[in-house]
């Protein structure tokens, strides 16, 4: 099978053949000093994408722009006290699902879980750090602290810190 060979943009492009022959016929020509720049193995199909497509597909895209408007919008509702996402849907007029979905992708609000016994508090970062802690699975973790119950004689409290920016 014939290997063909040709140079686009100062970049050797290898175009038929099988891999593997190609990848002996590039260490052998690298070893004697012949390819001393890069070299691509592509299809024979293959689109060929130039600096300028590249650079293209990097630029932030108009929807990504307003995307992130819409999450400054929601940080700032949080800072104003409005805590849960279908108030925050409400008041600025978008679907409670895409509220919840900006604030995981942005990661708008960090929780923080606390355990209180007596004089005794535990923190953690997560439920499942708290939950080794008081020696309990997690989702007696989770369950607690949505519903003011208690684990192992701690009351379980759940925070959440807002991000200042986004």
């Amino acid at each position: 099978m014939p290997i063909l060979i040709e140079e686009r943009d100062n970049y050797l492009i290898l175009a038929t053949g099988s891999h593997a022959d190609l990848s002996k016929l590039i260490k052998l020509k690298r070893d004697h000093g012949k390819w001393t720049g890069p070299v691509r193995i592509i299809r024979n199909d293959a689109r060929l994408i130039t600096d300028d497509d590249y650079y293209g597909r990097m630029a932030i895209k108009p929807i990504d722009a307003d995307e992130r408007r819409q999450a400054r919008f929601v940080l700032d509702s949080l800072n104003e006290g409005l805590t849960s996402a279908t108030t925050i849907a409400q008041h600025l007029g978008l679907l409670p699902r895409h509220v919840q979905d900006l604030m995981s992708k942005y990661k708008l609000r960090r929780s923080h879980w606390q355990a209180q016994r007596d004089n005794q508090i535990l923190d953690a970062d997560t439920a499942s750090e708290l939950a080794s802690k008081v020696n309990k699975p997690a989702y007696l973790i989770r369950n607690a602290a949505r519903s003011g119950q208690y684990v192992n004689g701690f009351k379980i409290y759940r925070f959440y810190e807002m991000r200042s920016k986004v």
